[in-house]
């Protein structure tokens, strides 16, 4: 999606990204400018093999690790690393 002006995420706002873990590639959003208010979801979908804990995959010049240490053990938090 690219949008020439600002893109606002409110509280009741979900945003599903989808990856791609076998080609490296994930949903993308161009926008002018981002704010990201209190309570905002980021959904990261994941297409292709599961993402082995600690593994990790480059989308659109940035690094992400996966992990699945959070919540019931089902949860999968994707961080940006160096």
């Amino acid at each position: 999606m690219t949008c020439r002006s600002n893109l606002t995420f409110n509280a009741d706002g979900i945003f599903k990204c989808e990856v791609d873990t076998c080609k490296g590639k994930a949903d993308k959003v161009t926008v002018k400018g981002v704010t990201i208010n209190s309570g905002a979801l980021f959904s990261f979908v994941g297409i292709g093999n599961q993402m082995l804990d600690g593994s990790s995959f480059t989308a659109y010049g940035n690094n992400f690790q996966a992990s699945y240490g959070g919540g019931n053990g089902n949860d999968l938090t994707l961080t940006v690393v160096p």
